[in-house]
């Protein structure tokens, strides 16, 4: 069932708009003039239950109510000048209503500003971000505040509250893209605990030959870099799956040659026991000290070498200061320790 009303008044090259779309997917108005000949325009619109998902082929997202206003001159992102408004009434996804939140943004050519507030009963925040474009990259920046309550919000079962200060600076050129992310003067809460967090960091990196990434932490410090692209990361499963082949249905050349279908991988990571680790923990009799890990997949000398040292590990089935585990595969021999 769909139902259409339009108003179109003034002249063809500088009308004034009055449009209103009804069907069983929600309500769409649209008011407003736009002058062509100028390129100014002011558009007013409002949604009512407009069921985003089923437009966008998303289960997760449900239904949209708000109101949009933009204002400004331009009709390409090289001339666009522009202010809008974007307010949230409720936007429905994984079950949960989202309320109260508004974004603000600034349109220039090559350069785009926006501040969100939300003001959610279970989430609460800020967020100021930039983007400029040239021809040849995309940079951006965002910083802000965040308060909620995960469980509430259907991202966890269990009653888990995070605060935190966020700040993320990302580039994407025609051949790469590098970002890094900070969580910082973070705390996280349950009703039977608290963890503080002094600060999280995670770095990105990708071009047409490589991808790194890393990761540091009060009790977390991991490095990665593995030879391929991030477009080819989807094929690594495929890649193992070709290696442990060769143990079921071994030859003499495929021994030799097995670890050369691995891509190059030189992996550290060091793991020590934190507060915020015992949230996510379900069994509170376990507990370790630390872990430290080391991974390499070396294609010029045709070797893998993996090492994992475990500390003080203690459970109702287990107590070991120390837990050591080593395999490694060169030219054919494997050896496990």
């Amino acid at each position: 069932e769909l139902s259409l009303f339009a108003e179109i008044s003034d002249t063809l090259m500088a009308p004034d708009l009055d449009i209103q779309v009804n069907s069983n997917r929600g309500r769409v108005e649209l008011s407003g003039y736009m002058d062509f000949l100028s390129g100014s325009y002011q558009l007013n619109s409002g949604f009512e239950h407009v069921q985003l998902g089923e437009f966008l082929n998303l289960s997760e997202l449900g239904y949209f109510s708000g109101w949009a206003e933009i204002e400004g001159s331009g009709y390409s992102l090289e001339s666009m000048e522009s202010d809008l408004t974007l307010r949230i009434d409720t936007l429905q996804f994984q079950d949960y209503n989202y309320r109260k939140t508004e974004i603000q943004g600034k349109i220039s050519p090559g350069e785009y500003t926006l501040n969100l507030q939300a003001k959610d009963p279970n989430i609460h925040g800020e967020l100021e971000a930039q983007l400029a474009r040239t021809d040849s990259s995309v940079r951006g920046e965002a910083e802000g505040t965040l308060l909620a309550r995960l469980d509430l919000l259907n991202f966890m079962e269990d009653t888990l509250s995070v605060e935190s200060n966020l700040r993320a600076e990302f580039e994407r050129g025609r051949d790469f893209l590098e970002s890094e992310f900070y969580l910082e003067e973070m705390v996280l809460n349950t009703p039977r605990d608290r963890a503080e967090l002094a600060q999280f960091e995670a770095y990105f990196q990708t071009d047409s030959s490589s991808t790194t990434l890393n990761a540091r932490s009060d009790f977390l410090d991991m490095k990665l870099r593995l030879g391929k692209n991030i477009d080819e990361l989807e094929t690594l499963g495929k890649d193992y799956q070709s290696y442990l082949q060769t143990f079921i249905d071994p030859e003499p050349a495929d021994s030799f040659d097995r670890v050369m279908v691995l891509p190059e991988i030189n992996a550290t990571g060091h793991i020590s026991y934190h507060e915020a680790l015992a949230l996510f923990i379900v069994d509170p009799e376990f507990h370790f000290g630390s872990i430290d890990m080391n991974l390499v997949h070396g294609r010029t000398d045709n070797s893998i070498s993996y090492h994992l040292d475990g500390r003080d590990f203690k459970h109702s089935v287990i107590n070991s200061e120390q837990l050591r585990l080593s395999l490694s595969d060169s030219s054919g021999f494997l050896m496990l320790d």
